[in-house]
């Protein structure tokens, strides 16, 4: 499961990490930080605007039922 939080360094508190608690449990969790940059995107509705120009853009491509996308997927992320 993956979750993004985009929250001030300043408010980092035990409510926060009570957060993240209550939503992976006691799961071995990777924590990375980084800057969030203002001006990059961040609203879902503005990624939802992007998300569906390359659908519509890409709308009338097939793809070969036999290609196994995960195994695609596992070498690209070697």
């Amino acid at each position: 499961m993956r979750h993004t939080f985009k929250i001030k360094s300043g408010n980092l508190d035990q409510g926060f990490i009570r957060s993240v608690r209550d939503i992976f449990g006691n799961k071995p969790l990777r924590i990375i930080v980084e800057d969030a940059e203002d001006g990059k995107l961040s609203d879902q509705r503005e990624l939802y605007k992007i998300t569906q120009t390359v659908f519509d853009r890409f709308k009338d491509a097939k793809i070969d039922p036999s290609i196994d996308l995960s195994a695609l997927a596992s070498e690209v992320n070697l």
